[in-house]
């Protein structure tokens, strides 16, 4: 049971024209994949963001935590406080 030389040849062209027609889906397909992780490490940064941005949004909700941030930005101390300014 030999092979032929001419079954050889063609075997062979087979495989370089299926390359021909495969080798660049196969290529998209990779830079797809890489798309993807990349978009799925964003939206992981995006959910950290997220959750981030909805505790300080409980924070701008409490009453102590307004009063502190306006007496920080105002530079201004309840009645009887002294202030202390470190440089």
């Amino acid at each position: 049971m030999f092979i032929s030389k001419k079954t050889i040849i063609i075997g062979f062209a087979c495989f370089i024209i299926l390359s021909f027609i495969f080798a660049p889906g196969f290529s998209k397909l990779q830079q797809i994949r890489e798309q993807n992780r990349m978009i799925l490490q964003e939206i992981e940064r995006l959910k950290k963001e997220n959750a981030q941005l909805r505790e300080q949004e409980k924070r701008y909700q409490e009453d102590f935590y307004i009063e502190k941030l306006g007496r920080e930005a105002l530079k201004m101390g309840k009645k009887g406080e002294v202030i202390y300014k470190i440089e």
